[in-house]
């Protein structure tokens, strides 16, 4: 017999307080990044805490300009609108859930132990690289930077 832990994902949510940044639920994440409810709730906290705190870490000068000129919040930030959502908040939550989903996935790597197992595990590299390229391209983004650098030799 296997036991493997299940959540249910609409039983309860949790929302962590991003303070300046928004806030940032956990259902929101599961949905929007297609996580299986065998991730833990708990997991799931942990690694968004973990790349809140990275994105935000990042953002620190850019944030601190912001607040210089007066924005008490990102969403107090002009920014195009994307559907109803400041561009700005939703490249903030994008940064977040690309790179909370990269940890999610090399946490889960660690369980394929078969060698068949370890096979498919190697194919997430490519994924967690995916997913990590997305979280730097959103954070490119909101500083106003390009997604390339080209220099001449």
């Amino acid at each position: 017999m296997v036991f493997a832990p299940t959540n249910d994902p609409s039983s309860s949510d949790q929302t962590l307080s991003g303070g300046w940044w928004p806030d940032v639920s956990v259902s929101a994440w599961r949905a929007a990044t297609r996580t299986h409810d065998t991730v833990t709730d708990e997991r799931i906290v942990e690694a968004l805490r973990t790349a809140m705190g990275s994105v935000q870490l990042e953002l620190d000068g850019w944030q601190s300009e912001r607040q210089a000129e007066g924005a008490s919040s990102l969403e107090d930030v002009p920014a195009r609108d994307l559907g109803g959502v400041s561009a700005l908040v939703h490249w903030y939550r994008s940064a977040v859930y690309a790179e909370a989903k990269a940890l999610v996935l090399e946490w889960y790597r660690d369980n394929e132990t078969t060698s068949d197992g370890h096979d498919r595990a190697d194919q997430y590299v490519a994924v967690v690289d995916s997913y990590r390229r997305e979280a730097r391209h959103a954070i490119r983004r909101i500083l106003g930077r390009s997604l390339t650098t080209v220099e001449l030799i």
